[in-house]
């Protein structure tokens, strides 16, 4: 992958998300209580402002609607625009004509204005533009891990065991997406389709064709199924990096819509969803999957593509992008792209449902008989249906859910009494989505008969009932103000045509029974710009009714923006009355409402809150909470099992409406109720509930660590969500409620080691460890009067944990350790911590107050021995930790010692030192910064005295942009350690400045073998320093399998400062020092430079440069000379001091012992001489010759006693120096 496309996506993470809550609107006057307009009387005008451009050309885009539900703004001229918004969280969408529409989510606006900015893509691009916006975009070259590539080279991959796609998946999200193993800063659970819309734009531009999104959408889901479970060691189903597909929150209206309309379909190979490879383009022709990874799968077929390219981009197996782009401006449909390039393969179906085993009985009975109607809805969307109806003679009531599963389905029921006469029915559910399934399709079932007898006599107390709307006949009898009952896939109430703005008002309607709570929910169609606002009162008598409430409607179903619910309303009542108001949007598009579901229900029946506890919650214990047993807490409800996570956060709720005068527990079972069964959740939101007498009641199920369902996802997840019962943005909170939260939060502050006052890093934002249910959600829950008191919430809680002391462990560096250079010491906290303050040798070296982290550069105390203490404090008391260290800054010294030359296939290494513990190697694997590739305008070479070759790479702060440094492509390495050593330096290592990442990859990133992020104080001066990375390299690497280049060593220049950029060396991991270590020598001879490097225990290195002599050539013989003969070696030069001669006097057959001899020149020349003994008179003589990597030649024999030739001296003297 580029790395601009890295620096694109590391910048668009500032873009946050998910979705909001539908923003209401009424008419003047309508209503007695007005949450939004009461908030904007008490609160600066806030909301947020930016610029709209090309993402391109940046040019402006003037006359763009910016929206946030029903509020709109425009840009002018320039691009600017201003849309007030009050504080919360939003879902901001900008359209613009000829541009696609796209959204920045979860924008959180402050008390001051907030910056939110639009970079739109054309809609129509001609093919250059559309090059242009992929490489803005940042669109992603498929990456595949390495656990895969090494199943692939094994022959062990062919299709997942996955069968079908999930309902929810678990992302690991990583702080830089562009960097394969980054750090994990959170764990969040995601709806399947949801997460596929977040990866959909940076694996293929929102500019493509349709019809190839679509191809993409059904390629990136099945990769993602088929890869679930790579992550399990994290606690995650996958990640949000190139490891597995980028994740972002920004989103686009063509790729939102490839998504849904290819909802749940995936492609399998018999039967399995399979591993979908795609790569940005071929070159004219796909890859077999064995050309690239040696084994091959039968769906992963190299087939002819239209692309147009003559070059590849990326493997090359699978769905080349661009020539999926090429079929759709074709024609083709996504299927049948999907079947083009992957052989064989099924497509697991959309989403479909049926309805069987539809039944009511008994068939004939009397008003008093209780009438039941069964259905079984069965699914390949692992997840059951929100809205679930029988329709009985034109009327809609709500079934309720049992226990089922995807693979058999779930049971659905409905039971009641009817008046006398023949009867009939019909079942009706939706996915929420408007995939609508009906038993029968068409027409009504006929039954049962009732015949007269006696009227059933109501229950007194303890009945749960719904009211529904969805046909015709249940809004029959209301009042339409310029609305109509419309048809889309069903009937919907809707604005009349040509109407802007309309209203219904629904006839009074008679519950079943008196109740003390009810809860509305309905589904809604909102075109851009559009709205709708809900409101209901109810009656004791039908005379004397309670005021309007507006129903704040939140959504209750992760991912869909079509599902609404509003709080539970408390109060005694027996009628009900409902009203929407509707507005048109952009274009006079009508809103639309379907499935109007008032819930109600006395839970009276059951334990009293005054008969269950009357002491608040303490600091340091459960026991005055009440349990769900205690509290009466119906389990069979309860159908969702329980999920965990590491606490990190705490997140303060309202229940929103006022108690109506209803006993607290009978409260808790009301909303129990409706979240669990009428909202679908499984059980209650909260973890805990708190009501005005500071009672605490134990909420979801599951102990410490549960999941909730409180605050929207992902942010349930590791968070604590505490329901304080009442309308705390009309009430003030009670003093004991009040008390009894700080308690809580003291508590379960202490058990999950969190500082109340602090902030943290959660899911992807940098927020107050106690916050409100507005900072992440678009809603004024907790209501102002308790998020004003949040500051107070949060202190005093701090001093209830204050009460008992810290602790502290010191994990690093452990006690008799040995450490060099910059040291961040390691330590795990217990209980609040308000101080921590370091020692050394008993002086102060640090105190700090958050975050607790330290670096010491122990460069600045002498080596030797030193006490290192930790001391922690709070207003309870200290504790401290203590380990003595070596500090050694000196490095190692010695001697190395290796013979000039050799003939061996290992050279023998000769160490001496008295303070080093290991030896590591080098043959020559060394590259000079300056020398290797870099990013266009990330650098620039400079004159450097200090560095190894008076020249370095200089990344200037402020002048040159960020960008990575890279190379060599090596494959020089066999499987082992290894050690990276970056020699670099910058001019300021004063802290707060990130310089550079640094890293060793597979060339493009295929496999990471190691990284760290080097900040300006991690270095102990501003000379050069080495920077070491462990290289554990236990397989080939892909690319040097492949034959194409290898390892890189990059380095990622941040731009923060200046740095330099001198050389990398690798060394092999550093073995236990010896008195003797062999190397195996090169094949080839002549000499090869050789680094020997001395490590000592704090890692502290000195570097020997030799090298190592090879020559497996004996020395050559040339002309004889009398009795003499020449000879010469040319690479070691001759052992001189080892000529010798040997005589035989049998002509040869036997030999004497050889006899030492003088020869003429040097031990080591390389010069011609001449070998003669003139001791020998008669016989035979031959010599031998030895040079100086052991070599022998041993002459031919020639006669002894032979005289010298008489020869001109200019003849004997080229002779003898030949």
């Amino acid at each position: 992958m580029r790395t601009w496309q890295k620096v694109f996506l590391l910048l668009s993470s500032l873009a946050l998300v998910v979705g909001i809550g539908v923003v209401l609107f009424h008419r003047l006057g309508q209503r007695n209580t007005d949450e939004i307009g009461i908030l904007a009387q008490s609160e600066p005008p806030t909301g947020i402002s930016g610029r709209v451009v090309h993402l391109v050309t940046q040019e402006p885009i003037p006359d763009a609607a910016i929206s946030v539900g029903s509020q709109e703004a425009y840009t002018d001229e320039q691009g600017f625009y201003e849309l007030p918004l009050k504080p919360g969280m939003y879902d901001v969408t900008a359209r613009a004509a000829g541009f696609i529409g796209m959204s920045q989510v979860y924008q959180q606006v402050t008390s001051n204005q907030t910056t939110v900015d639009f970079q739109m893509i054309p809609s129509d691009p001609d093919e250059e533009m559309a090059d242009r916006i992929s490489e803005a975009m940042g669109v992603q070259e498929q990456e595949v891990p390495p656990e895969i590539q090494v199943e692939l080279a094994q022959g062990e991959l062919g299709v997942s065991a996955i069968t079908r796609l999930p309902a929810t998946v678990r992302v690991a999200v990583r702080e830089n997406p562009s960097i394969r193993d980054s750090r994990i800063v959170a764990i969040i659970t995601l709806d399947f389709e949801e997460y596929i819309k977040g990866i959909l734009p940076y694996e293929m531009s929102p500019a493509f064709p349709m019809e190839a999104l679509k191809a993409q959408a059904v390629a990136a889901r099945s990769y993602a199924a088929a890869n679930l479970g790579k992550h399990q060691a994290d606690g995650a189903d996958v990640c949000s990096s190139v490891h597995c597909q980028v994740w972002r929150r920004t989103r686009y209206e063509t790729t939102d819509r490839a998504v849904d309309e290819t909802r749940g379909i995936a492609a399998t190979y018999n039967g399995a969803i399979i591993y979908a490879f795609f790569h940005g383009h071929c070159d004219g022709h796909t890859r077999n999957v064995e050309d690239v990874w040696s084994s091959a799968v039968p769906y992963l077929r190299g087939v002819p593509c239209p692309c147009g390219y003559s070059t590849m981009y990326g493997h090359g197996v699978g769905m080349c992008q661009r020539g999926a782009a090429a079929m759709a401006n074709a024609g083709a449909r996504f299927d049948q792209i999907i079947r083009h390039y992957y052989a064989g393969v099924s497509l697991l179906s959309a989403p479909t449902a049926t309805l069987t085993q539809g039944v009511v009985g008994p068939s004939t009975g009397a008003p008093n008989t209780r009438y039941m109607y069964r259905i079984r809805y069965t699914s390949n969307v692992p997840t059951p249906p929100p809205i679930a109806n029988v329709i009985i003679d034109g009327r809609t009531h709500a079934m309720i859910r049992g226990f089922g599963n995807p693979e058999t389905g779930w049971e659905y029921v409905y039971a009641t009494n009817l008046a006398p006469g023949n009867h009939n029915y019909r079942f009706e559910f939706d996915d929420g989505y408007g995939r609508i399934v009906r038993a029968p399709a068409s027409g009504v079932v006929a039954g049962p008969t009732v015949s007269a007898g006696a009227v059933p006599t109501p229950a007194a107390q303890g009945v749960i009932d719904t009211i529904s709307a969805s046909t015709a006949s249940d809004w029959a009898g209301g009042q339409f103000g310029q609305v109509v009952i419309g048809r889309e896939d069903k009937e919907v109430l809707q604005l009349a045509p040509g109407q802007t703005t309309g209203n219904y008002l629904s006839p009074i309607l008679r519950a079943s029974s008196t109740f003390v709570a009810y809860g509305l929910t309905w589904y809604a169609t909102l075109p851009a710009g559009s709205a709708i606002s809900i409101e209901a009162r109810t009656s004791k008598d039908r005379k004397t009714w309670t005021p309007w409430e507006v129903a704040i409607g939140e959504t209750y179903v992760a991912g869909n923006t079509r599902l609404w619910y509003a709080e539970p309303v408390f109060g005694e009542g027996r009628y009900v009355q409902y009203r929407i108001f509707f507005r048109a949007g952009t274009g006079g598009l009508s809103p639309s409402v379907r499935n109007v579901r008032i819930w109600h229900g006395d839970t009276r029946p059951g334990p009293s809150a005054n008969d269950l506890m009357t002491t608040r919650a303490d600091a340091f214990g459960t026991s005055s909470i009440i349990t769900r047993a205690q509290w009466g807490a119906n389990e069979s409800w309860m159908t969702s099992p329980p999920e965990y996570r590491t606490v990190r956060t705490l997140v303060i709720h309202h229940t929103v409406t006022s108690d109506g005068g209803v006993d607290p527990a009978a409260i808790v079972r009301a909303i129990y109720r409706y979240h669990a069964v009428d909202l679908g959740w499984g059980d209650i939101g909260y973890n805990f509930l708190i009501d005005h007498a500071g009672r605490v009641y134990e909420g979801r199920f599951g102990g410490p660590g549960v999941v909730g369902h409180h605050a929207g996802s992902p942010y349930n997840h590791g968070s604590i969500g505490i329901g304080l019962i009442g309308n705390l943005d009309v009430n003030g909170v009670p003093p004991a409620m009040f008390d009894s939260a700080a308690n809580l939060i003291a508590y379960e502050s202490r058990v999950w080691n969190l500082n109340p006052v602090g902030t943290t890093y959660f899911i992807d934002r940098w927020i107050a460890t106690v916050f409100g249910h507005r900072d992440v959600s678009s809603t004024a829950c907790p209501g102002r009067y308790m998020y004003s008191r949040l500051p107070e919430l949060r202190s005093l809680a701090q001093q209830r944990m204050a009460q008992q002391a810290p602790t502290v462990q010191l994990t690093s560096p452990a006690n008799g350790k040995h450490v060099r250079g910059v040291v961040a010491p390691k330590t795990t906290l217990g209980g609040t911590v308000s101080t921590m303050t370091w020692y050394v040798d008993g002086v102060m070296a640090a105190r700090n107050t958050g975050p607790f982290e330290w670096k010491w550069n122990t460069t600045r105390w002498a080596d030797g021995s030193h006490q290192l203490r930790v001391v922690v404090e709070n207003s309870g008391g200290s504790a401290q930790a203590i380990a003595t260290v070596t500090v050694d800054n000196t490095p190692p010294t010695g001697s190395v010692t290796i013979p000039l030359w050799t003939n061996a296939s290992y050279v023998p290494i000769t160490v001496r030192s008295n303070n080093a513990t290991g030896v590591s190697f080098s043959p020559g694997w060394t590259w000079e910064g300056e020398k290797l590739s870099m990013e266009p305008g990330t650098g620039t070479t400079a004159a450097d005295g200090g560095a190894s070759g008076g020249y370095a790479r200089l990344g200037r702060a402020g002048v040159d942009r960020p960008g990575a440094w890279y190379g060599p492509y090596t494959c020089a390495f066999t499987p082992g350690g290894y050690d990276v050593l970056f020699r670099v330096r910058t001019d300021s290592n004063a802290p707060g400045a990130g310089i550079a990442t640094l890293d060793v990859v597979d060339a493009a990133g295929n496999v990471t073998y190691s990284r760290v992020a080097l900040a300006a104080d991690d270095l102990v001066n501003t000379r050069y320093q080495i920077v070491g990375l462990p290289l554990r390299y236990l397989n080939v690497s892909p690319s040097c399998q492949a034959g194409k280049p290898g390892l890189e060593f990059r380095i990622f220049f941040s731009g923060a400062r200046n740095l330099w950029y001198d050389q990398v060396r690798v060394f092999t991991a550093a073995a236990p020092l010896a008195a003797t270590h062999s190397w195996r020598t090169p094949v080839a001879e002549g000499r090869t430079p050789l680094a020997v490097r001395l490590v000592d225990a704090a890692g502290n290195g000195t570097i020997y440069e030799l090298s190592i002599g090879v020559d497996r050539t004996a020395p050559t013989w040339f002309k004889t000379f009398g009795s003499g003969v020449f000879v010469s070696d040319r690479r070691s030069g001759l052992a001189v001091a080892q000529a010798a001669w040997q005589q035989s006097l049998d002509g040869g057959q036997t030999w004497g012992a050889w006899q030492p001899m003088t020869a003429q020149g040097g031990n080591g020349t390389t010069n011609t001489v001449l070998y003669y003994s003139a001791t020998p008179r008669t016989g035979l003589v031959r010599y031998k010759a030895v040079d100086l990597a052991g070599n022998v030649a041993i002459s031919p024999a020639i006669r002894a006693g032979l005289p010298f030739p008489r020869l001109p001296y200019r003849y004997v003297l080229p002779m003898l120096t030949r």
